[in-house]
């Protein structure tokens, strides 16, 4: 789209206000094969749904896209930007702030030995399970945007360079304090109460600017919060996926000490995690404990689509198996309020609680999956 092209500046890339809804599954299903220009190639197909500045949606291609044109602007050539990335990297941000433990690459945080080990939500029991290390290599093509291993040191030194405007723990001056307070300004609203920046969520806390910003990978989770007026921050950091509840009441709890505010934090989460349970309960009630083998078999075999690649459906010792060859999961059954089948669901992997229609389109079986404002089809191959 050579008008959008024109229209498109770098700061659109980190502002999560371009209009492009999420399409993590193209990334989970294709990581094998995704190499940092892929994602950048891939660019071209994707659909705006709103003008510039108009929602608020996060995209981590185009967020990944900012990172390697700055890599690209800083001498990475096509075809080795991820290594142009991590270098850039480590040689204007990482070394700069003192961040020795932070790296980028999977295989040199698996060479190194030293990392927490990734957990997710088993969602029959409601307990956190540990879960292999590799699951998080899902993410590299998307270094740029979530593929950073860090300590709480190390972000700590980071936290303090965002409070010294730029200027880190030894006085080493890494960015200019005019283009990093620009970063911290609000451009799209999420909520009534927040608003994005450039690669932040600015919201108030009793008349204070906070700055902060979530990560979400595969099975970890953390928060990064700071206030600048007030010269304070936290980073929690846990090594289990979707903990942001914890994460934020830490955060609060931190706010309430500091201004000798009501507690509040602790109730907030209570609430949440009640709801989070009844959510749970609700799913595990329409979720049936095993499959009916002859409503499946005309969906065994391997269908693919375009743009998600092949899949592979099997039955092993009665559970219904998908393979997309990046990750394996078992499918269960879910049903609707009439108690007719009306999905199956991902209970692992990369996308868990991801639900599959099985269905038929011009006489021909079908498997649709969904992701917010986009669906995928996957047509039979053998």
């Amino acid at each position: 789209d050579p008008e959008l092209t024109d229209s498109m500046v770098m700061w659109h890339l980190a502002c999560a206000c371009s209009g492009v809804p999420r399409r993590d599954l193209e990334l989970l299903f294709n990581a094998d094969e995704l190499t940092a220009e892929d994602v950048i190639a891939s660019l071209a197909s994707f659909e705006f749904f709103t003008d510039f500045g108009e929602a608020f949606q996060y995209s981590n291609q185009l967020v990944s896209a900012g990172g390697y044109a700055s890599a690209a602007a800083d001498g990475a050539a096509w075809g080795d930007l991820l290594q142009g990335y991590v270098d850039s990297l480590e040689r204007r941000v990482l070394e700069p702030i003192g961040m020795p433990n932070t790296v980028v690459l999977y295989d040199r945080v698996v060479a190194r030995g030293e990392h927490g080990m990734p957990h997710q939500l088993d969602l029959e029991t409601g307990d956190y399970v540990q879960v292999p290390l590799e699951i998080e290599r899902l993410l590299l093509p998307i270094a740029p945007a979530g593929s950073h291993w860090s300590t709480a040191e190390d972000m700590a030194r980071y936290m303090l360079t965002q409070l010294s405007v730029g200027v880190a723990p030894d006085g080493t001056r890494v960015v200019s304090e005019e283009h990093l307070r620009a970063t911290w300004e609000p451009i799209v609203p999420i909520t009534a109460t927040s608003s994005y920046g450039l690669g932040w969520i600015v919201e108030d806390y009793r008349g204070l600017r906070v700055l902060s910003h979530g990560g979400n990978p595969l099975g970890f989770t953390s928060e990064f919060a700071f206030i600048p007026e007030a010269g304070i921050g936290i980073v929690v950091l846990t090594n289990a996926q979707g903990t942001n509840t914890f994460n934020t009441s830490v955060r609060d709890r931190l706010f309430e000490l500091v201004f000798e505010q009501s507690e509040q934090s602790e109730a907030l989460m209570a609430f949440a995690l009640d709801q989070t349970e009844r959510s749970l309960a609700e799913f595990r009630e329409r979720l049936l404990p095993a499959v009916d083998e002859d409503a499946v078999a005309p969906y065994l075999g391997t269908f693919r689509s375009d743009v998600l690649g092949a899949i592979t459906l099997t039955l092993e010792d009665g559970l219904l198996m998908l393979d997309a060859g990046e990750f394996q999961t078992e499918l269960r059954p879910s049903v609707d309020a009439d108690g007719e089948v009306a999905s199956y669901i991902a209970l692992s992997g990369p996308i868990p609680t991801g639900a599959l229609d099985f269905t038929e389109r011009d006489g021909e079986r079908v498997i649709v999956l969904g992701e917010g404002l986009v669906s995928y089809t996957f047509e039979r191959v053998e």
